[in-house]
C-alpha cells in the first residue's frame, strides 16, 4: 500500500546496500548526521570469545577448560577493579549472553549492571553511567552467515558463494578455518594500531555486511547505552573494549 510513497527511515545502524535490496526499485538517499561523541575509549586487544571464557564450553581437553577458567577469573578481577575506580557512579558490563551468565556468578561491587549483546537496543538505564566494559563480541556461526548471505545474494544482483562451500565445516580432509583479516584502529597520539580480526574475505560483500550487523553494530549499540551524544566534556563516560574487532 505504501510502494509509491516516500519513506523516512531513521536508523543509525542501517546498511544502505541492504536497504536497496529491501526497498528494491526505490532510490535510496542517505543523510548522515555528524555529532561529537563525548566518550573515551580504552581498547584492550585481547581475544575474548565464548570458547576462551567459558570453562564448560566444548574444549578439546582439560587444559582448554583450565585456561578458560583462568581467563574468566581475570575478566572478573578487571571488571571489579574498574567498577571500584568508578565507584562514584555505576559501571555497565556487556558480553554475549552465555558469558554474561557465567560472569554474573562472581562477586562484584554494588554499582555493577549487566547486559548482553542482542538485547541492548533502545535501553536508557545507563545514560548516566560513568563507565562500561564490552567483553568480546557477538559472533555468529558460519552456517548462519552463509544462510543470510545466500538470501541477500538471491534477492540482489550480487551473487555470492557460501564460505563453507561443502556445508560440513571442512575443506577436503581439513577443518574449515576462519578467515583472519586486519583491523586498523586510530590512536589518540595520531598513530595506527593493526589488529587481527576474524571475518570473511573482502570479496564476500554480503558475508561481511551481515557479520558487521551482528558483531560491530552490537558493540556500537552497547556503547550507545551510555548516551555519549548527550554528554559533555565533564560527564564524558569511558568504555573499556576487550576484543580485537573494534568498530571503526
Amino acid at each position: 500500500n505504501f510502494t509509491g510513497l516516500p519513506t523516512f527511515l531513521m536508523d543509525a545502524s542501517a546498511n544502505p546496500d541492504m536497504l536497496r535490496v529491501v526497498f528494491a526499485g526505490r532510490e535510496i538517499t542517505v543523510t548522515e548526521v555528524d555529532v561529537p561523541l563525548h566518550l573515551r575509549v580504552v581498547l584492550i586487544p585481547e581475544t575474548a570469545s565464548n570458547l576462551s571464557l567459558l570453562p564448560n564450553a566444548r574444549h578439546r581437553d582439560a587444559a582448554g577448560r583450565i585456561r578458560a577458567a583462568q581467563r574468566q577469573a581475570e575478566i572478573r578481577s578487571v571488571s571489579g577493579r574498574i567498577a571500584t575506580i568508578y565507584g562514584h557512579s555505576r559501571t555497565l558490563i556487556v558480553a554475549t549472553k552465555a558469558v554474561r551468565g557465567d560472569l554474573m556468578q562472581g562477586a562484584y561491587p554494588d554499582n555493577v549492571d549487566f547486559g548482553h549483546y542482542g538485547a541492548m537496543k533502545g535501553l536508557n538505564f545507563a545514560s548516566r553511567h560513568a563507565a562500561m566494559i564490552c567483553i568480546g563480541q557477538m559472533t555468529s556461526p558460519v552456517a548462519v552467515i552463509d544462510g543470510y548471505a545466500g538470501l541477500w545474494a538471491r534477492c540482489s544482483e550480487v551473487d555470492e558463494l557460501p564460505y563453507d562451500a561443502e556445508g560440513n565445516g571442512r575443506v577436503g580432509e581439513k577443518e574449515l578455518r576462519a578467515y583472519v583479516g586486519e583491523r586498523k584502529v586510530a590512536l589518540r597520539n595520531g598513530g595506527v594500531m593493526t589488529l587481527s580480526c576474524p571475518g570473511y574475505p573482502e570479496h564476500m560483500r554480503w558475508h561481511n555486511a551481515i557479520n558487521q550487523q551482528f558483531r560491530e553494530e552490537e558493540i556500537r549499540q552497547a556503547v550507545g547505552r551510555l548516551r555519549p551524544v548527550y554528554r559533555d566534556d565533564e560527564t564524558a563516560p569511558i568504555a573499556f573494549v576487550i576484543g580485537t574487532c573494534l568498530p571503526v
